[in-house]
């Protein structure tokens, strides 16, 4: 896989299906920070499982990275981009994202960047800002007319992204979003 970085011993490349394991773990990690330990509920079905999630949540962690590959690698459309930050010395990845297309009807394609995170040992060396920036490559590329992506209040990376100047779209135009589950 061609690296699209090299940062010293890191590369960040686009990911494969075989890292959707370590990536699932990473997910998890990224859940735990973010103070939601339950909140990836994805099943090797695809499906929320609350039941099997009460009785055993490490299986359902396991084997949710099958989705991932699934919905990622398998078939002609994947639902989702991703790019991995791989510590070349151990094989691990130590950061990603996971991005997708979307269209905005005023502006037409957008990505949404929906994850990226880098593995608390590895924060603050400038994984984050390269792995950041290989979706904005990808964006531009692909002649995205923007991106877009939701933070917690609370979040310290809030300051990482007003470095690149994006916009506070809750602050400027009081947009607000909304999620609703299907029951």
């Amino acid at each position: 896989m061609e690296a699209i970085l090299k940062m010293g011993d890191i590369v960040i490349r686009p990911a494969q299906k075989l890292d959707c394991g370590q990536i699932r773990a990473l997910i998890q990690e990224l859940a735990d920070y973010q103070q939601m330990p339950d909140g990836p509920k994805i099943g090797a079905d695809g499906k929320t499982n609350d039941n099997n999630l009460r009785e055993n949540p490490a299986s359902l962690r396991t084997k949710s990275y099958k989705v991932l590959e699934r919905d990622g690698f398998d078939g002609e459309r994947p639902l989702f981009l991703s790019t991995v930050a791989e510590d070349t010395k151990t094989n691990k990845l130590v950061g990603y994202t996971l991005f997708y297309y979307l269209y905005d009807c005023f502006e037409g394609k957008y990505l949404y960047l929906e994850d990226i995170c880098v593995t608390e040992a590895y924060r603050k060396k400038g994984f984050g800002a390269a792995l950041f920036e290989s979706v904005v490559k990808v964006g531009v590329e692909t002649d995205c007319s923007s991106m877009r992506w939701d933070v917690l209040k609370w979040n310290p990376a809030r300051k990482f992204y007003d470095k690149y100047g994006a916009t506070n779209l809750t602050e400027t135009k009081g947009v607000l979003f909304y999620r609703y589950y299907n029951k």
